[in-house]
C-alpha cells in the first residue's frame, strides 16, 4: 500500500510524500503535482495563494455531470469518470464533490475516477427523519459502504480523502486491507483527539460547535459555510464558489447535519 500527503486547493502544505511499496503512474503524477504545489506555496511574496488574490489555476466551474444511484432506500450524486483500476475522492465537512473540481481532471486517464456526495450533502438526498443520531460517523459510512458495493469497488482501490472523508477512508481500507492500493489524505482525522491534545483556539472552537448557542448560529447564520470554512481556506473564494457551497444548505432544516460529525455521539465518533 502506499499513503500520501498532498496539499488540496484550499489548503497550506500539510506534509511530504510519503511512498510505499507500490510505484505507480498515480504516485508519480501525485509527486510532481506536489512538488508544484511546494513551489507555488513557498512563494509567500507573489500573488499565488493570498486572501483577496484569485489563483488563475483555480476554476469555479464544476465540468462533470453528476450520476445518482438508490442507495438504502435513497439516492445518492456521484462524479464517474474512466476506466480501469478505482480512486476515490471522499469530501470533509461541510463540503461536496465539488471540492475536487480541480484536482479530479489531473488525475484523469489513471483509472476510474469516483467522487461522491455523502447523504445529505451536495446533491445527495437528505435523510428524511433527522435526530441527534442522525448524519454520524456511522452512519455516513454506512451510506458510503453501500455506494461502493453498489457501484462495484471491490479490489485495486486508491482512496483519497480530506477532513471526514479521509477518517471515512481510513476506516474503509482498515475494513478492507487487500482492496486497498494506497490512501492519500490532507487536512486528516487520523484518530481521536480529546480537547487536551487541541490547542486553545481549537478547544474554544469546539466548545462552542458543541453549544446550543453554536449550533443555533450554525442552523440561523450557517456559519459553517459563511464564517467556518472560508477561514480555514488560504485564498478567498469568489461569490460563485459561495453559492455553490450554500446551495445544500439554503434552507435552515437542512443544516443540522454539518453539526453533527463535529459533535459526540453514542452511535458515532467525534473529534
Amino acid at each position: 500500500m502506499q499513503i500520501i500527503i498532498i496539499t488540496d486547493e484550499a489548503s497550506a502544505l500539510i506534509g511530504k510524500l510519503y511512498l510505499g511499496h507500490e510505484r505507480t503512474p498515480l504516485l508519480d503524477q501525485a509527486e510532481t503535482y506536489q512538488g508544484s504545489a511546494v513551489r507555488s506555496e513557498s512563494k509567500s511574496t507573489n500573488n499565488c495563494f493570498q486572501k483577496g488574490k484569485e489563483h488563475n489555476m483555480i476554476s469555479a466551474a464544476f465540468p462533470y455531470q453528476k450520476k445518482r444511484q438508490q442507495v438504502l432506500g435513497l439516492e445518492m450524486a456521484y462524479v464517474d469518470e474512466g476506466q480501469g483500476d478505482p480512486i476515490v475522492f471522499l469530501h470533509g465537512n461541510p463540503n461536496s464533490s465539488y471540492s475536487w473540481r480541480n484536482i479530479l481532471p489531473y488525475v484523469q486517464g489513471s483509472g476510474r475516477i469516483l467522487a461522491p456526495d455523502l447523504i445529505g450533502m451536495g446533491d445527495s438526498q437528505k435523510l428524511p427523519e433527522s435526530s441527534p443520531d442522525s448524519y454520524t460517523f456511522v452512519e455516513h459510512r454506512r451510506y458510503l459502504d453501500a455506494l461502493l458495493e453498489a457501484l462495484d469497488v471491490r479490489e485495486r482501490v486508491t482512496l483519497v480523502g480530506h477532513d471526514w472523508g479521509s477518517a471515512l477512508a481510513f476506516d474503509w481500507a482498515y475494513r478492507h486491507p487487500e482492496a486497498v492500493r494506497g490512501i492519500v489524505y490532507m487536512e486528516a482525522i487520523v484518530k481521536p483527539v480529546s480537547s487536551r491534545e487541541s490547542s486553545e483556539t481549537g478547544r474554544k472552537i469546539f466548545q462552542e460547535l458543541r453549544s446550543p448557542a453554536g449550533e443555533q448560529k450554525a442552523l440561523e447564520q450557517n456559519s459553517f459555510i459563511e464564517f467556518n470554512m472560508p477561514a480555514g481556506i488560504i485564498r478567498t473564494l469568489t461569490e460563485e464558489e459561495m453559492n455553490e457551497y450554500r446551495r445544500p444548505f439554503g434552507i435552515i432544516s437542512t443544516r443540522i447535519l454539518l453539526t453533527r460529525l463535529d459533535r459526540p455521539s453514542r452511535t458515532g465518533c467525534s473529534i
